[in-house]
């Protein structure tokens, strides 16, 4: 049963955690609830888990129902962790960039490293705050953390959603937002995402009853080459 979890979890990405960090650090709690969120982010998509979400998949406030699932010490994902300045509107936040780059199972027979198939796996925001040390899921393939509020938007004024969705999208380094169009109470805007070397266009769309529900598409059809 565990060989096979195993090579479920190769193939839809990610197990477990081992930080490297460099200035502020960590907590290992929040080390761990980084995993954990990546883990459950992914067997979310292979198993009907009765979960604490929102209909848009946004986590509600402060219900981190990942954090009795793996890692334990001897399963850890092998993260980078260096301090970022970002361009958020609240300052009680310290946050980090986590870059998750590869995967090895140090106590399991498979000790080979493996790489992403995911588009956007590689990269995460994650902020903490300073006063109580409660994490927040900012930007990366995990389950995001409620925080627009954080923001003055105005679904009147496309401009101002701008900041928030590069912030939101730091994971696909986005370029060039524009705003497109408005349609069934959702914003709609185009960015730029670089996939091999090639500039395409994505739409991102933004529930105008809920600012923390976006999604993105690719606005044209492509193969990927891997």
């Amino acid at each position: 049963m565990r060989k096979n979890i195993c090579k479920y979890v190769l193939f839809v990405c990610c197990l477990g955690c081992t930080c490297l960090a460099m200035g502020q650090e960590l907590s290992k709690k929040n080390q761990d609830l980084i995993s954990q969120n990546i883990i459950a982010y992914r067997f979310r998509y292979g198993q009907n888990w009765d979960l604490k979400l929102q209909n848009n998949q946004v986590l509600e406030k402060n219900a981190m129902f990942f954090k009795d699932l793996w890692p334990n010490e001897k399963d850890k994902l092998y993260l980078e962790v260096e301090n970022i300045k970002i361009n958020y509107p609240n300052d009680k936040f310290h946050f980090f960039h986590v870059k998750l780059r590869s995967l090895t199972f140090p106590s399991d027979t498979l000790r080979d490293e493996y790489h992403f198939i995911f588009l956007s796996g590689h990269d995460y925001i994650v902020g903490v705050n300073k006063l109580n040390d409660i994490p927040i899921f900012v930007s990366g393939d995990f389950f995001l953390s409620p925080y627009s509020s954080d923001f003055k938007l105005d679904k009147n004024l496309p401009e101002s959603f701008y900041n928030y969705l590069y912030i939101r999208y730091f994971n696909l380094q986005i370029t060039n937002i524009s705003f497109y169009k408005r349609k069934n109470k959702h914003i709609f805007f185009y960015a730029y995402f670089n996939l091999q070397n090639i500039d395409r266009k994505i739409i991102i769309s933004v529930n105008e009853d809920n600012f923390n529900d976006t999604k993105y598409r690719f606005k044209d059809k492509f193969s990927v080459t891997m």
